[in-house]
Parts: C-alpha cells; structure tokens; sequence
C-alpha cells in the first residue's frame, strides 16, 4: 500500500484505505504490524517540526503543522495512529515496539499524543527490559526530542544526521564551534540530571545505566570527555 500510496496518492490517500493500513497494526503477524507502522510513519515522515515549547516540545495545534507541507489527508488522520501507535510500543515483538516509537518521534504524531500515552513512551528509556534494548533508544531519542529544552542532549540531533547523510555526525556545535559545542555538553549533563531527578520515578533511578546505555556514543554530553571533567 505503501508503493500504491506514492504512486497514486490521490486515491490511496482516500477512504478506506489508510484505514486499512490502521486495522494492520494489530494484525497478529509481527512483520504485518512492522509493515503497517512503516507504512504510517511514510505519511508524516516530510512533517516540519512544530515550534518547542519552553519546558515540553508537544501540544501544538496540529493545524499550525499541516500548513507548513504535511499530506493534508494524513494530517486530517493523526489523531488515530498516534495512539495505535503508543499501543504497539508495549508490542511482545521488540522490532515493532522500536518501529512503533521511532515513529511517534515525528513531530505531528508526538504532538497528538495523550499525556499519558507521551509519559508511558518517555518512561521506556529505563523500564524496558534488556530484550527490548533497540526500544529504549527510541525512546531515549524520543525523550530528548519532545521533552527537554533546546538544546537537548544532541542525541536526536545526531540521529538525525547521520540517517540524512549516511554518515555519524554528532550535534551540539559542529566541528568548528568548540566553545560552543562544550556549552551544549555541558547543557546536556544538566539536563540529564534534571530528567532523572524531577522526571523520573524513584523506583525506576536504579535503571539509570539503561538510559546512559541507550545514550551512549551517541549524546555530546557523554562524549565529551573535558565536559563531564
């Protein structure tokens, strides 16, 4: 559907088929569900981000979105597969919990997603299981993006690059910036522990190591070595 979609978008954008693809995801085969989510995330994947919020990057009116290039169908339709799609992140197959996630990182989608569905997606980055270690990244990611202040902990950023150039490329300040890539570092350890002592749950600061783990390698402010000195 997915191929029918670019190529004739006009009549597979239409009733009842991206209803169909939403009936997919709680197919009972895994690779259906994983086709279906790929599917979806295709319809909101050239969304432009929404303006961030001071304190949390979510709530903004999904009209403001769809006026700056979203398909205008699909737009009409994010309120459905984004709480689908929080539904598969709890999915028994670890590759579809990821995809799930991964998907909700769009902006339109994380936009339409409940208070608690947005908590439930956030809370993963440390209760995920070890199984489930390619979902904790996502949601890590996930984290970074709709939730702390700019700039972040550059994880998403430079997630974001290396999937558009093919190549690792690590964010906060560029290789050229080296006083201003220490003040996002250093930014990034602040508000990591702001995360795990105001956000997170007591019972859940012993999984800490999992999140560093999801972040590692990746975040500027656990790479750079004079920062965290």
């Amino acid at each position: 559907l997915g191929r029918l979609v670019e190529e004739d978008e006009e009549v597979y954008s239409a009733s009842p088929w991206p209803e169909r693809v939403l009936h997919m995801l709680r197919d009972p085969s895994p690779d259906v569900r994983l086709a279906a989510i790929e599917v979806a995330a295709a319809w909101y994947a050239d969304a432009v981000a929404p303006p961030a919020a001071p304190a949390r990057r979510r709530g903004v009116a999904a009209a403001a979105a769809a006026s700056r290039g979203e398909r205008e169908p699909f737009a009409k339709l994010a309120g459905h597969p984004a709480p689908l799609l929080a539904e598969r992140a709890r999915d028994i197959e670890p590759r579809v919990a990821a995809a799930a996630v991964r998907a909700l990182r769009l902006p339109l989608l994380a936009s339409r997603l409940s208070d608690a569905s947005f908590a439930a997606i956030v809370e993963l980055c440390m209760g995920a299981s070890d199984a489930y270690a390619g979902l904790r990244e996502e949601a890590a990611l996930f984290m970074d993006e709709h939730l702390l202040v700019e700039p972040g902990l550059g994880a998403a950023r430079a997630d974001a690059a290396a999937r558009g150039s093919g190549a690792g490329a690590m964010g906060g300040g560029g290789g050229g910036d080296v006083v201003g890539g220490h003040f996002d570092a250093e930014q990034g350890l602040v508000l990591l522990a702001n995360f795990l002592a105001h956000y997170a749950q007591p019972s859940r600061l012993p999984l800490a190591g999992r999140l560093v783990a999801s972040l590692w390698g990746r975040a500027p402010c656990l790479t750079r070595w004079t920062t965290m000195a």
